[in-house]
């Protein structure tokens, strides 16, 4: 996974995209969410296997534009397999991984929030130069993953916080 990472970093510094003049929003149908982006993103669906051997099923939506990396991602673990753990412990397993997937990440601060009213955290983490920002959400036994890529001062733009303040649990995401 950290070949992929450094792939896609490098592409936000060196990629400029057009500017998007209408938002796409993205709701597949079984995922529970709703998102936009500002232009219509990938999607890919792939299944990888975990530590014990089972495999969790992800679905990733991601676009680069005007140097931003946009991606939202819903993991679906095996059945159960989150229920012995509570929503804290779902959060810190998915932040830990994040952190391990990027070369040379540092967690530089999270924050626990609540997203459709209940447990969520953001957290930003320093890599090669990058923030990445990303919000997590678990929902029984799935996870919702919405970030971004980006220089720090692009964080802040009125595009990465329309992106991040789109996403929305439909009523088949609250389980």
């Amino acid at each position: 996974m950290r070949p992929l990472m450094a792939i896609l970093v490098a592409l936000v510094l060196q990629t400029a995209q057009c500017k998007a003049e209408d938002w796409q929003t993205v709701a597949p149908e079984g995922l529970g969410f709703s998102i936009a982006f500002p232009v219509r993103p990938s999607d890919e669906a792939k299944d990888v296997e975990l530590r014990d051997g089972s495999v969790a099923k992800y679905r990733t939506f991601q676009i680069l534009n005007e140097n931003v990396i946009y991606d939202m991602t819903v993991i679906d673990y095996p059945a159960g397999s989150l229920t012995s753990q509570t929503a804290e412990q779902v959060i810190d397993g998915a932040r830990d991984g994040l952190v391990t997937d990027f070369p040379d990440a540092k967690l530089r601060s999270e924050a626990k929030i609540e997203l459709a009213g209940r447990p969520a955290r953001e957290v930003l983490i320093e890599s090669m130069g990058m923030i990445i920002k990303g919000r997590m959400l678990p929902l029984g036994d799935r996870l919702y993953y919405v970030g971004t890529i980006a220089r720090e001062e692009v964080q802040a733009s009125a595009t990465v916080q329309k992106f991040v303040a789109s996403f929305k649990l439909t009523d088949t995401g609250k389980r």
